[in-house]
């Protein structure tokens, strides 16, 4: 709230970051099953195009497969660390977001293709209206 009424007085508006991914949680069975050098993280399912995600070179999901009666996307890197935040879930990606700002340039480390850790710049655009 502080920082949403210090931005309010600022400059009249409040501006919070944005990635443009949609994530699904990866759990212990679904890592198990699929490979993965992590037991948790956040499965990037889509990639908006043009967004911060895409011009930073995240990748979303190019296939899906039923898993327990849900829908996964498969293909997309796995967000296990924001910063220095570790990220275990999907809603952990939201939180880390929240708590930072538009044009901040934040190390993403992802797994991609399960297995392969890399880190990747993001600089966080303004999320839309």
């Amino acid at each position: 709230v502080r920082r949403a009424l210090e931005q309010i007085v600022r400059t009249g508006k409040v501006a919070y970051a944005y990635v443009g991914v949609t994530t699904q949680d990866v759990t212990p069975g679904l890592a198990r099953k699929l490979g993965f050098s992590t037991q948790s993280g956040a499965l990037i399912a889509k990639v908006e195009p043009g967004t911060p995600a895409a011009r930073a070179g995240l990748r979303g999901g190019t296939r899906t497969i039923d898993y327990n009666g849900l829908q996964i996307s498969l293909g997309g890197d796995v967000i296990v660390k924001i910063g220095d935040r570790a990220v275990r879930s999907a809603q952990d990606v939201s939180r880390a977001v929240t708590r930072l700002a538009p044009g901040q340039r934040v190390p993403f480390t992802v797994l991609r293709e399960g297995t392969d850790r890399r880190v990747v710049q993001v600089t966080f655009g303004e999320r839309p209206a």
